[in-house]
């Protein structure tokens, strides 16, 4: 469910100015439609002194931006977490590089979501058990190291579900994080160097092992060479 389908809901947002160190604070504060508060405490940046009317003018402007981008918020119990986790991908895509976000893609589409649409759970009664149950069932078939990367990404969308009040808090601080495997790492002899190097020979890994094997470079050091 998109947000910009959501109908317009009637919230209210009242606000005032404080003092923080000689600088405007502009203090909003409100009731969404199931009854839950919030506040939200927003610099200005501008000093107490010679500045009450535009810090005045920057409370009006911004608590009735905020008044707005509520109302256009779905309630959080109306969507889905593997809803919400697309939703997250579309606000993060302008934020960080391609790359990162091709990662964070292929492990929400991938992974995290074809597991979570069949049980149609609801952001807001996602529970740190539903989070343990995943990591369990894909203990039996990747490695730790793998679901610290969906254990990131998880947590960073429900840090982001906090900031704009679709939950109260995150219960990624209950879940348990499998422990990695020690890596323990295996090296070629000569001969088996010389062999590999016959084998790749003519392929398109043939530069990438190379220089693995003279550099000692991982797999991702090699692909992101210019």
């Amino acid at each position: 469910m998109k947000a910009e389908h959501l109908h317009k809901k009637m919230i209210k947002v009242s606000g005032h100015l404080g003092e923080k160190r000689d600088i405007f604070q502009i203090l909003l504060s409100w009731t969404d439609t199931n009854g839950k508060r919030g506040r939200k405490s927003i610099s200005t940046g501008l000093s107490v002194k010679g500045n009450k009317k535009k810090a005045e003018e920057m409370l009006r402007i911004i608590r009735k931006e905020h008044e707005e981008f509520l109302r256009q918020q779905p309630d959080s119990d109306e969507i889905l977490f593997s809803d919400f986790m697309e939703q997250w991908l579309d606000v993060i895509k302008p934020e960080i590089k391609l790359t990162t976000y091709g990662g964070y893609q292929m492990n929400i589409r991938s992974v995290i979501n074809p597991y979570f649409i069949p049980k149609k759970i609801l952001l807001s009664e996602l529970t740190a058990n539903d989070i343990n149950e995943f990591y369990a069932t894909l203990l039996k078939r990747v490695k730790a190291t793998s679901i610290h990367k969906y254990h990131a990404n998880i947590s960073k969308a429900l840090k982001y579900a906090v900031q704009k009040d679709l939950i109260p808090f995150s219960i990624m601080d209950k879940v348990k994080r499998p422990k990695p495997e020690r890596f323990v790492g295996k090296f070629l002899k000569q001969s088996e160097v010389i062999a590999l190097f016959e084998a790749v020979k003519g392929n398109k890994l043939e530069l990438g092992v190379i220089l693995g094997a003279f550099y000692g470079l991982r797999r991702a050091e090699i692909v992101g060479l210019r």
